[in-house]
């Protein structure tokens, strides 16, 4: 079980990992929350007992059986909602159709495969209910079109398809799901709910500058982005990540027009040790605590009067 106040303090050093980086990379907010996934292992790690100065005070936790009441029911409430949301998606995709009689579609998904360097294919289903394209699948990479997409354009299409596509490459779903389970870890800590929807989009920036990166013009990306974000209201699958959402727009058609320079990387690397170093620490450290015999805890004042003033031998008067 993590220590709440442990959780909060990596998570807000992982903040200003994430601010002094300039928002855009998404490693440090990952390593941050893989951090917070694994901090309740660092409590096997052998511990330093250091000696405390006499008179030195040590917080003692006297609600501890409270909040581990309260904690286990919220990480039943939130694993239950995981759950609820494993079995909408497995729904959710079962209404969906295999790509058939779409030669343009398979000639421009086999040239977004040859230009992000995947051996392996990645399926391509149509979907009827869906407005925007997503990815989908941690084991079986997929992306999912609306029926719309049959009549894309080429162009609008290569966009697209190298933009899921590189979700897939990058591991961006796995690394969505491994921030979804350090929020069921970490529920109580809104900085580790608000690191999760950072990282997201995030991976969205990374995805948008490996499609610049394959030679599609900046402008015209902009624009598919702006016609196929989803509109206000909308919803797709809690486990599949969209194109484009009005949220995440503006700043993503700001970076593709006026990218920024990459922030130094000492302050990056310097904070980044800090939350490790820190996360290590407290979980290592524990203050030696010198427990003292006193009778009267064991013992009623009157039983220690007449302990003291009895006969140690009794049978000599």
């Amino acid at each position: 079980m993590p220590s709440p106040f442990v959780s909060l303090l990596i998570a807000a050093l992982g903040l200003i990992a994430v601010q002094l980086a300039g928002r855009r990379t998404p490693l440090l907010t990952a390593i941050t929350l893989a951090t917070l996934l694994t901090l309740p292992l660092f409590a096997y790690l052998p511990k330093i007992h250091l000696q405390l100065p006499t008179g030195a005070p040590v917080a003692i936790e006297a609600s501890a059986s409270v909040y581990v009441r309260i904690y286990l029911v919220g990480l039943a409430v939130f694993g239950g909602k995981l759950l609820l949301d494993l079995a909408a998606f497995t729904r959710w995709k079962k209404a969906s159709v295999p790509l058939a009689n779409a030669p343009l579609v398979e000639e421009v998904l086999a040239t977004a495969h040859e230009r992000l360097g995947m051996s392996k294919k990645t399926r391509v289903r149509i979907h009827r209910t869906l407005e925007s394209p997503v990815a989908a699948g941690l084991f079986k990479p997929t992306v999912y079109l609306p029926e719309s997409a049959l009549t894309w354009d080429a162009n609008t299409l290569q966009a697209v398809l190298l933009h899921e596509l590189g979700h897939h490459v990058r591991r961006d779903l796995w690394a969505s799901m491994a921030a979804r389970l350090a929020c069921l870890v970490h529920w109580f800590n809104p900085l580790a709910w608000i690191l999760r929807r950072r990282l997201l989009t995030q991976c969205e920036f990374a995805c948008d500058a490996r499609v610049l990166a394959t030679g599609i013009d900046a402008r015209s990306y902009a624009h598919t982005l702006c016609d196929l974000a989803l509109p206000k209201g909308s919803r797709t699958p809690a486990l599949a990540m969209a194109m484009a959402t009005k949220s995440s727009l503006r700043d993503r058609v700001e970076n593709l027009l006026s990218p920024r320079r990459p922030p130094s990387i000492f302050p990056i690397f310097a904070t980044l040790l800090l939350t490790l170093g820190t996360a290590l620490a407290l979980s290592t450290l524990r203050p030696a605590i010198e427990r003292t015999f006193s009778p009267s805890s064991t013992y009623s004042t009157e039983e220690v009067e007449l302990r003291l003033t009895a006969n140690p031998f009794p049978g000599n008067p």
